[in-house]
């Protein structure tokens, strides 16, 4: 799995999330003829945070994590060829 893929997995989900919210909210309109607008801003408030941290875990894999990985390979590497 690529850095790409989680964030547009991410992406992906908000948008239903959004989408749903949406379905919810004409729902609403329709059985009590009032207007939503403070439904799509709650969703867009709510939903806004998990979207950004998705993307930070995602940022961080990336530089921090992944490169860790990648130093413990080698140096495990390099024990292993020390020991033979």
């Amino acid at each position: 799995m690529t850095f790409d893929e989680p964030v547009n997995v991410a992406l992906a989900i908000w948008a239903a999330l959004l989408v749903a919210h949406v379905v919810a909210a004409s729902v609403y309109y329709w059985r009590e003829q009032r207007s939503p607008e403070w439904l799509a801003a709650l969703a867009i408030v709510a939903y806004w945070p998990i979207l950004v941290l998705i993307t930070c875990l995602g940022l961080a894999f990336k530089h921090l994590i992944r490169p860790l990985i990648r130093l413990i390979k080698q140096f495990r590497r390099r024990s292993e060829a020390a020991h033979e």
